[in-house]
């Protein structure tokens, strides 16, 4: 549909139709009611007059075709004129058979297979026109191209090369143009950074106040312990359950807290140490004020006699309580055995 009313309307367009109508007609006035066929010989009736071929309005006819006559193609008749002959009965026409509904249908399709096939001939005469003309249109625009193409080809570009000495000026400029934007952009950048907030470092002492979490660690001793008891047997279950218990209070996490300082000046200034006066410490034998210390009995002493005597009480809590069954008593109770009886010699 779209190519039929893109192209262009031909010049015979519609001339045969009219014949094809005829034609048409004269088949059907052959078949229906047994026909209306006369008879060869039949010359009693002639016609006076012809009779133009009147086509339908319904057939669009353009003024610029060729009207195509049907009485050209038809032999020159006899001259008109009246013919006088005797009478003569017409031949009896066999009677055809009554044409049925399905031989009448036969004869349509026929006749519209007839017409089909006339006009798809000359839609297709018409179809070759049309891209003929086109594909001649067509190598007409190459050919157009082409020859504008050489005509451009043929103008040479001249460009334009400068000597040394322009270039040399033409770099003198730019050097310049380049130095003022320069200054342009460090003046640009010291107002920026004028107006930028600058943050203030602190330079003075630092207290650090650190809050995070931790294992909890608990410290278990060593004991030893007589496996052969029963009782023990009871306190190494109750070890056993208190170290499931030392697991699962290592899984648990406290919150610890911690404040550091930077210097030990900024630490004794905020936390000050009183130095608490010592008391004057005496001497539990003299009641004097005790110049002297003893590490081994934890007292302290005013002379030496006092010293001595401190140092014998000691000796005679050891021999009274100490424990035989260490090594170190026992070679100093023997020891101090000896140092008696060569004093009583």
């Amino acid at each position: 549909m779209a190519l039929a009313k893109e192209r262009e309307r031909r010049s015979n367009a519609g001339n045969k139709m009219a014949k094809i109508m005829d034609e048409e007609e004269d088949e059907f006035y052959k078949t229906t009611y047994g026909g209306f066929a006369d008879a060869d010989d039949d010359d009693d009736y002639k016609e006076e007059k012809e009779v133009e071929d009147i086509t339908d309005s319904d057939f669009s006819i353009d003024e610029n075709d060729e009207v195509i006559s049907d009485h050209e193609d038809e032999p020159k008749k006899r001259k008109k004129g009246l013919i006088t002959k005797a009478y003569k009965e017409p031949r009896p026409v066999p009677q055809k058979k009554p044409v049925t509904t399905s031989t009448a249908t036969k004869s349509k399709k026929q006749i519209s297979k007839v017409i089909q096939s006339k006009v798809d001939k000359l839609e297709r005469k018409s179809i070759r026109r049309s891209t003929a003309a086109k594909s001649a249109a067509t190598i007409q625009r190459i050919k157009n191209r082409i020859e504008i193409q050489k005509k451009r080809k043929r103008r040479t570009q001249e460009f334009w090369k400068p000597t040394q000495e322009e270039l040399l000026e033409e770099a003198k400029l730019t050097e310049e143009e380049n130095l003022k934007s320069l200054e342009k952009y460090q003046k640009l950048e010291l107002e920026k950074k004028k107006t930028r907030i600058v943050k203030k470092v602190f330079t003075g002492p630092v207290i650090r106040y650190q809050s995070f979490a931790m294992p909890v660690i608990e410290e278990i001793a060593d004991e030893r312990v007589n496996v052969e008891s029963d009782e023990n047997k009871e306190e190494k279950s109750d070890q056993i359950n208190s170290g499931d218990k030392s697991k699962d209070k290592k899984e648990q996490r406290i919150e610890r807290t911690f404040i550091t300082f930077e210097d030990e000046e900024t630490l004794n200034e905020i936390f000050k140490v009183v130095k608490r006066e010592e008391k004057p410490k005496y001497c539990p034998l003299t009641r004097l004020k005790a110049k002297y210390f003893d590490p081994v009995t934890n007292l302290p002493y005013s002379n030496l006699q006092a010293f001595r005597i401190l140092r014998e009480a000691y000796y005679q809590q050891i021999e009274a309580r100490g424990n035989r069954n260490q090594p170190q008593v026992a070679a100093w109770l023997e020891w101090r055995k000896q140092q008696k009886e060569a004093q009583a010699k």
